[in-house]
């Protein structure tokens, strides 16, 4: 019988298969390997230099580029292991290998950490006037209704919500029907750092707080008593509003008509000086459902994979360094991601402008901040609201809306609920119809709303 052996070139050849696919999966590790631990270094050097950055002493371009050096040289060092690592290997493999993964990396980083991602800001209204503050900074005024002052009313300031935040479409559209169906005035405002027109400083940290927020909200008041001849005004306030209207009640009531709050946000922050029944209560509707729901998806369609690493990147840059961190333009993290966050919720929504005006981070980052460790100014609330007629509109889409945490802090306070209605209750139809109804009435005569508690 004869034996056949197997040729040496048949035996080597599985081995030299095996070995093929081992190195390129040990590469497409390699190259996974390498670009995350630069993308890491980069964001690590966000995390580090973020603090300066927010003070003004360094710019922000400055800080990408610092990412994105370091990032590419953790890459590049890398490289040159790989190529010791593989000095067995031909000059071709070892070349495309470095090329394949420097270029990678480098596009990751200049993706993420340079290239300027759009933001949506898709509002078209624009403002009636502009406010100097001091400082040379200007705040951004739009004015609805009458010019003329009818007899006895006084004319209606809105502060918005946010921190952050500023008028957009859906919010101008209302205060202009409010303004009709009212027969009044309605001035609002971009907050500093809000909307398009308002001044946005570069020194963060020294601009933002709650207290500088409500001596802003002050001289737009002031502004509209002047030029109205009036000594009062009405306060009408949406959401984080309702921060700063009941500090400038305790501020200056005598300058004062009344207030009304549009699903206001609680009297108390959760700091240590709020009640525990509060915190619990306030800690309990944080988790309770909200209006929006963010579509991850939406995102990624909008701003694609280098944006949404740019958001993403920011956030935790922001978390980490205890900063507030935008890349690109400082709104431009927090501008995306309100892009992406629709009103859902089992409300019927009305036929509003669509147009987004997004809260700036920044702003949102420093305010509530400062809200964390700001005076406690509600003892003070109940004596100087007295003579103040105070109305609480609550939004109710999923939940009902507890006033426990308003009524013992005003003298003179009523409650209303907008049924079917998300948090910027002018969303909905029923909710749009009850503060087209209530405020009127409210402000013609305090007495006549019934309350719901």
């Amino acid at each position: 019988m004869i034996h056949e052996h197997p040729n040496q070139q048949d035996l080597e050849r599985p081995r030299g298969v095996a070995r093929t696919v081992g190195l390129a999966v040990g590469l497409v590790f390699y190259v996974i390997l390498t670009v995350l631990l630069s993308f890491l270094v980069a964001f690590l050097s966000t995390v580090f230099t973020a603090s300066a950055l927010a003070h003004g002493q360094i710019p922000g371009w400055l800080v990408e580029l610092i990412a994105v050096a370091l990032g590419a040289l953790t890459a590049f060092g890398l490289v040159v292991l790989y190529r010791r690592m593989t000095r067995k290997r031909s000059g071709a493999y070892r070349l495309s290998a470095a090329l394949v993964t420097g270029g990678l990396s480098l596009a990751l980083l200049v993706g993420v950490f340079v290239v300027p991602v759009p933001a949506p800001n898709t509002t078209t209204i624009k403002p009636s006037s502009m406010l100097d503050i001091g400082d040379g900074n200007q705040l951004a005024v739009y004015s609805y209704g009458p010019k003329l002052l009818p007899a006895g009313k006084s004319p209606i300031v809105f502060i918005v919500g946010g921190p952050g935040g500023s008028i957009n479409d859906s919010s101008a559209a209302f205060l202009k029907q409010l303004a009709t169906t009212s027969d009044t005035p309605v001035i609002a405002y971009d907050p500093l750092g809000g909307g398009r027109y308002s001044s946005h400083p570069a020194n963060w940290v020294g601009s933002y707080s709650i207290n500088q927020e409500v001596q802003r909200a002050e001289q737009v008041v002031d502004m509209v008593r002047e030029q109205y001849h009036v000594d009062k005004v009405v306060l009408l306030a949406h959401s984080y509003g309702g921060s700063v209207a009941p500090r400038l009640i305790v501020k200056a009531p005598n300058k004062i008509a009344s207030y009304v709050g549009v699903d206001p946000a609680p009297l108390y922050t959760l700091t240590a000086n709020t009640p525990e029944d509060l915190k619990q209560q306030q800690t309990s509707n944080e988790a309770a459902p909200s209006e929006g729901q963010f579509d991850f998806g939406q995102l990624v369609s909008k701003v694609g994979p280098f944006g949404t690493a740019r958001i993403f990147t920011s956030m935790g840059a922001g978390r980490l360094s205890g900063q507030a961190f935008g890349f690109g333009t400082g709104e431009e993290n927090s501008q995306i991601i309100q892009g992406a966050i629709m009103p859902g919720g089992s409300c019927t929504t009305a036929d509003y402008p669509k147009g987004v005006a997004p809260v700036n981070q920044e702003v949102n980052y420093y305010v509530n901040k400062s809200l964390d460790v700001s005076e406690n100014y509600i003892p003070k609330l109940k004596e100087a609201s007295r003579g103040i007629p105070v109305l609480i509109i609550g939004a109710e889409c999923e939940q009902k809306p507890d006033f426990s945490g308003f009524l013992p802090y005003f003298s003179d306070i009523r409650t209303v609920i907008a049924k079917d209605s998300p948090h910027a209750s002018w969303h909905s139809i029923t909710g749009l119809q009850t503060l087209l109804t209530t405020i009127p009435k409210f402000l013609t005569d305090p007495t006549s709303v019934t309350s719901a508690h």
